[in-house]
C-alpha cells in the first residue's frame, strides 16, 4: 500500500477534528507502507497528539506561574518601598526636633559637654524610640562618623549607611537585624 498525500489547499480548510482524522488517516496508510499493522497508526497518533497537548499545557502553566510570580514582586516590591518611606519620614522626624538640634550643635561647637548632650537627648530620643514599636535604636552621629549617643538596642557600625548625606536620608544594607535609615541633622 502507498500513503497518499492531501493537498496543502484542502487542509487549510478543515477544522482541528477533521484535520487530526485526515492526519491519523495518511498515517495508518503510511505505517502499513511499512508492514506495520494500522493500529501502530493510531498509537503514534495518540503519542504525538498527547505529546502535544501536554507540551502546550506546560507552557501554559508557566506562563502563568510566571505571570504570578512578577505580580507578587511587584506587590512585595511596593510594600517595601512605602515601609522604606514611612521608615525614612520617621527618621526625619526624630532628626528635626529642634530643641535636641540645637543642643547637638552646641555640643559641636564646644559649648555643651558630652555628658550634657547625652543627659539632655535621651530621655527625648526615648520618647520617639518608644512612639512606633518597629523602631530599635536610635543613635546621634557625630561629624566624625562615632556615636554620641544611642537609646534602645544599639545599631551595629556594619548596619549604617556607607555615606551619610547633609541634606536626605540614606539607608544601610538590610539584614536580618533590620534596616538603618540615617537622617541630618
Amino acid at each position: 500500500a502507498v500513503a497518499s498525500s492531501m493537498p496543502l489547499s484542502e487542509l487549510r480548510g478543515m477544522n482541528a477534528g477533521q484535520a487530526i482524522a485526515a492526519f491519523s488517516s495518511g498515517l495508518a496508510g503510511l505505517m502499513s507502507s511499512f508492514g506495520l499493522p494500522r493500529e501502530s497508526g493510531t498509537v503514534f497518533t495518540s503519542l504525538v497528539i498527547g505529546g502535544l497537548a501536554s507540551y502546550l499545557m506546560y507552557h501554559s502553566h508557566a506562563n502563568k506561574l510566571a505571570e504570578r510570580l512578577v505580580l507578587s514582586m511587584e506587590v512585595e516590591t511596593t510594600a517595601l518601598a512605602a515601609e522604606l518611606q514611612r521608615l525614612q519620614n520617621i527618621a526625619s522626624q526624630i532628626a528635626s526636633r529642634s530643641r535636641i538640634r540645637q543642643e547637638l550643635e552646641q555640643h559641636l561647637a564646644g559649648q555643651v559637654s558630652r555628658q550634657a548632650l547625652s543627659n539632655f537627648s535621651a530621655p527625648k530620643l526615648l520618647d520617639a524610640l518608644k512612639a512606633d514599636p518597629l523602631i530599635n535604636g536610635i543613635t546621634r552621629i557625630g561629624r566624625d562618623g562615632q556615636a554620641l549617643l544611642s537609646v534602645g538596642k544599639a545599631i551595629p557600625d556594619r548596619l549604617r549607611p556607607v555615606t551619610l548625606s547633609d541634606t536626605a536620608t540614606t539607608h544601610g544594607v538590610p539584614d536580618e537585624e533590620g534596616i538603618v535609615i540615617a537622617a541630618p541633622i
